[in-house]
C-alpha cells in the first residue's frame, strides 16, 4: 500500500550545482543522513525535476551555465512552496543580501563544512513541519479511517494497518483538506490558497503534489480511486469513512 518506512527520511532535496564532484559529495553526505536527493547540473534540468517531484529544500548553486541562480532562485520562489538555499564561491555581503532578497531562506559560501549544511537544511525544514502542522485546523474531527488507513489530524500522522506511512509535509496537508470537506468538489485555487497560505503557486505544482498523494495512497498517481479529479472545477476526496 502506502510508502512504509521504519524510519521516514528526512526530506526531499534537489541540488543544483555544475560542479559533478560537488554534486556527489553533497548528495551521498546527505543520503547518508536519511534524506532523499536528487543532483541537476543545471536550470533547464532543475525545471523538469520540479514538473515531477515536488521537494523540501532546493540548494542552489549560484554560478550555473545559462540562467544563474539568482535568476533561478526569483522564479522558483515566486512559483513554489520550496525552501532554497543558494550557494556560492563568493563570500560577498552584495552576493548574500541579492539571493536573499530574490527569495532565498539561508546562504552557504565555498567551501562550507557538510556539517553546517545539513544543520541548515533541518532548520529549514523543521520551520516548514511547523508551518504545515498549523496551517490546517483540526476542527470537529482529529481521527479519520478509509481503506486501512487512519489519518491522525492532531499528531499530523498517517498509518496503514497501525503501520506508519511516510509523506511530504505537503502530502498530509492536502490529504487533509481534502479528507476535512469530502462532501464537496473543491476548487484548486481553495486547494491551494489552503496548502500553501500567503503564496502564489502554479497549477503544474498542485498537480504534482496530487499525483504524489497518490501515489502514497497506492494509486498510480493517475487512477481517482480516493481523490476525483473533476475537470474544469477541482478535487473531491471520496474514499468512505468508516469506523476503526
Amino acid at each position: 500500500m502506502c510508502s512504509v518506512k521504519s524510519s521516514p527520511h528526512e526530506g526531499a532535496i534537489l541540488v543544483v550545482d555544475d560542479d559533478p564532484d560537488q554534486r556527489w559529495l553533497v548528495e551521498n553526505y546527505l543520503s547518508e543522513k536519511g534524506f532523499s536527493v536528487h543532483t541537476v547540473e543545471d536550470g533547464e534540468a532543475m525545471w523538469k525535476k520540479m514538473d515531477s517531484h515536488t521537494y523540501d529544500v532546493v540548494i542552489m548553486d549560484v554560478g550555473l551555465p545559462g540562467d544563474d541562480g539568482f535568476q533561478l532562485t526569483k522564479v522558483l520562489a515566486e512559483s513554489h512552496d520550496v525552501g532554497i538555499i543558494m550557494v556560492t564561491a563568493a563570500n560577498d555581503l552584495v552576493d548574500r543580501v541579492l539571493g536573499l532578497e530574490m527569495g532565498a531562506d539561508d546562504y552557504l559560501a565555498k567551501p562550507f563544512e557538510l556539517r553546517e549544511l545539513f544543520a541548515r537544511l533541518k532548520s529549514i525544514i523543521r520551520r516548514q513541519m511547523k508551518q504545515s502542522s498549523q496551517s490546517v485546523s483540526a476542527g470537529d474531527e482529529d481521527l479519520y479511517h478509509f481503506e486501512g488507513f487512519t489519518l491522525d489530524v492532531k499528531q499530523f500522522l498517517v498509518t496503514h494497518n497501525g503501520e506508519p506511512c511516510f509523506m511530504e509535509p505537503k502530502s498530509l496537508d492536502l490529504l487533509i483538506f481534502l479528507v476535512k470537506n469530502r462532501d464537496r468538489v473543491i476548487s484548486k485555487d481553495e486547494i491551494m490558497s489552503s496548502v500553501w497560505p500567503g503564496r502564489v503557486v502554479a497549477d503544474s505544482t498542485l498537480s504534482t503534489l496530487v499525483k504524489q498523494l497518490r501515489r502514497s495512497l497506492d494509486d498510480n498517481g493517475k487512477d481517482q480511486r480516493l481523490i476525483r479529479t473533476v475537470h474544469g472545477r477541482g478535487f473531491q476526496f471520496i474514499g468512505e469513512i468508516g469506523d476503526a
